[in-house]
């Protein structure tokens, strides 16, 4: 259990963004405490009503084989793995899965021929859009975008930007179609390919 903790915790913290990440771990420590509590009390009743021990332990192993299951079946990863629209033939469903993800990348090439058409999103935090940001770029941090959907423009495509490309950015323009903009794409590279670029 010593090992498992602080691998349960990392995993939480890898896909809670900055600005929600202590309400997250909290959030989850709670949970999973209360549930060392009703577990306990439902293995101790398990006991009981079978008359012995073994039981207890038995439907403990069968709850915690259960959860497990309903993890693998509901729960998704959030990290883009592959930045690919095809694969070889028989790749794996989660491959597959992702593939609609890499189809919303905004190629840089692109944004330079035709930037007109386009209303760039910076969201990163104040203090990295204050650094450096691509020009033209108007700055609605991630934990903002929801809530700030309505500013953008119906007549041009939202193209999300982040540092690297494919993290936030790729949250946020999942986030943007769900909310309404089906052309939202993400910035390749982020802020710093596009810089590399114009070296």
């Amino acid at each position: 259990m010593a090992l498992l903790y602080p691998t349960l915790i990392a995993a939480m913290g890898d896909i809670a963004h900055p600005s929600w990440r202590g309400s997250a771990l909290g959030v989850y420590r709670f949970w999973r405490d209360l549930g060392y509590a009703i577990g306990a009390l439902a293995m101790g009743l398990v006991a009981d009503a079978a008359g012995m021990l073994a039981a207890g332990f038995w439907f403990t192993g069968l709850a915690m084989a259960l959860s497990g299951l309903w993890l693998v079946l509901r729960m998704e990863e959030t990290h883009p793995r592959s930045r690919s629209t095809t694969g070889p033939a028989g790749e794996t469903g989660r491959q597959q899965a992702q593939a609609p993800l890499a189809a919303e990348m905004l190629p840089l090439a692109e944004l330079a021929a035709d930037p007109g058409r386009l209303f760039l999103i910076d969201v990163r935090e104040a203090q990295d859009f204050a650094t450096i940001h691509v020009a033209g770029a108007v700055h609605i941090p991630l934990a903002d975008l929801a809530a700030r959907a309505g500013e953008i423009p119906a007549d041009k495509t939202p193209v999300t930007i982040c540092g690297k490309g494919g993290g936030r950015s790729a949250e946020g323009a999942a986030l943007l179609r769900r909310l309404g903009h089906p052309d939202a794409r993400w910035l390749e590279g982020g802020t710093n390919g596009w810089l590399e670029r114009d070296r």
